[in-house]
């Protein structure tokens, strides 16, 4: 009799586990129903994070459990830092909100002064990462620069629109001994490619490849450009085969390539997705899960690929994992990149 009666509550057991996911999905599928969905762009119209936030926007609602309206708000300012620290602080913390920020917005936490940064990466509720990249320096083919080499030798002026694309030549410039002259102000990297064809700059780093591919694919069919350098510790594949070097071959000593590997980390995850801090967990759960069946979608696969944007995601589980990584990492590290980027 006892054995008939455990195997009842067995089945009990497993119906009530089984029920639950069920019922996760119901409530969150009440919460979101006809409601709109706030995705904070923490970068310019028409550059690559524009282009992927506006990509996964596209196609998010349809995953997420009620299919709330997803619309998309350009909030540019301090890196990616301003719309960062919107979601941190200032956004609805029920779901409503979430981000697309910067790559750049974990490593500013731990280099800046405190009074600069109003929010902690830490404790942001990570959802996920569209895709990870390679990172370069290109330069108009008229610069006077023919080489990675050069530009140890001989000043080159590079245009710069905040975020990578002046922390990555910044390390170059502190760790390596390059002569790069950084010209900022410029809103975004589109403004930036528009100086270069003005020769006002003659190029930038810190430049996603994808982004090359999917704006200015031209660049890769046409002679205007040198591709300098890639800003990385793993080849790219194209510019492997262009012959393209890598800039942490160029580190001296350990240190050099231990700081170096610290600031290209951010290639991994960088175009990442967040919602605000205490988000409900089963809603945060229900975002991820959302975001990853959104890369898998067929649609968005196909769109990707007729704008040229490569989809590599990572979970938000990965990049809560690497976040703690960075923040664990030994501080004298950290203090060798400060000293490198900051002036």
């Amino acid at each position: 009799m006892s054995n008939v009666i455990s195997k009842a509550a067995l089945v009990l057991t497993l119906g009530a586990a089984a029920a639950q996911p069920v019922r996760a999905v119901a409530d969150e599928a009440a919460f979101y129903r006809g409601k709109q969905v706030n995705l904070i762009i923490a970068a310019a119209v028409g550059g690559g994070y524009d282009l992927y936030a506006r990509l996964v926007g596209r196609h998010l609602g349809k995953h997420i459990p009620g299919n709330p309206n997803i619309v998309p708000q350009n909030m540019l300012g301090a890196g990616g830092n301003t719309g960062a620290g919107y979601v941190f602080g200032t956004a609805p913390k029920d779901g409503t909100v979430i981000g697309a920020a910067t790559a750049g917005v974990v490593l500013d936490a731990i280099l800046l002064d405190k009074a600069r940064i109003n929010h902690d990466p830490r404790k942001f509720k990570w959802i996920g990462s569209a895709a990870s990249d390679s990172l370069i320096c290109v330069l108009n083919k008229e610069a006077k620069a023919a080489s990675f080499d050069d530009v140890f030798r001989q000043e080159t002026v590079l245009g710069v629109s905040g975020g990578t694309t002046r922390d990555y030549p910044q390390l170059l410039n502190k760790v390596l001994g390059t002569k790069f002259k950084l010209i900022t102000g410029y809103p975004g990297t589109r403004d930036v490619h528009l100086a270069m064809e003005r020769k006002e700059v003659d190029g930038v780093c810190g430049m996603s490849f994808i982004s090359v591919q999917s704006q200015r694919p031209e660049w890769l069919k046409q002679d205007t450009v040198r591709f300098l350098a890639q800003e990385g510790s793993v080849q790219q594949p194209d510019l492997q085969a262009l012959k393209v070097p890598l800039t942490i071959d160029y580190a001296k000593t350990d240190d050099q390539k231990k700081v170096m590997e610290l600031l290209y980390t951010q290639n991994i995850y960088l175009r990442p997705f967040m919602a605000p801090p205490e988000t409900p967990d089963a809603r945060v759960e229900a975002l991820r899960e959302a975001f990853m069946q959104t890369m898998r979608d067929p649609e968005l696969l196909a769109e990707a690929a007729k704008a040229r944007l490569a989809v590599d995601p990572r979970s938000g589980k990965e990049l809560t994992e690497v976040v703690e990584k960075i923040f664990a990492m030994p501080k004298a590290i950290h203090d060798q990149l400060r000293q490198a980027l900051l002036e």
